[in-house]
């Protein structure tokens, strides 16, 4: 959740001004209102997220963890796209991209968010 909920938060800056997604960060001074407010009840609630799942799947052949850090870091992220398509392959009936091509996938969808753009300004954390 380190980058997770600050990246929640710049996503609900970019849907509530009518921007495009994964182009800007919301600036400083909202981060620090919002992550003095809400910050400690969102990190709750993603705790309660993973016991939740955790205890749902107590058989872990059954569950992938991926920490939002790892998929969006660039060295780790490839590496962990390719663990979660490992993984829907053990289902029935889930098309998956073959293994070759999924580093080009996470690279478009994390580096470029699908559309050539990166966000740029404002808090990062």
């Amino acid at each position: 959740p380190v980058h997770a909920i600050p990246s929640y938060f710049n996503a609900l800056f970019e849907q509530r001004n009518h921007l495009s997604t994964h182009t800007v960060r919301a600036p400083t001074e909202d981060w620090i209102k919002y992550r003095d407010e809400v910050y400690d009840g969102r990190l709750r609630l993603y705790e309660e997220m993973m016991i939740y799942w955790m205890e749902k799947y107590p058989d872990r052949q059954s569950l992938l963890l991926v920490p939002y850090e790892a998929l969006t870091d660039t060295t780790m992220g490839p590496i962990v796209a390719g663990q979660i398509a490992d993984f829907l392959r053990q289902g029935e009936g889930v098309p998956v991209i073959e293994p070759e091509g999924v580093a080009c996938v996470w690279d478009t969808l994390i580096n470029t968010k699908g559309n050539g753009s990166q966000r740029t300004g404002g808090p990062s954390q």
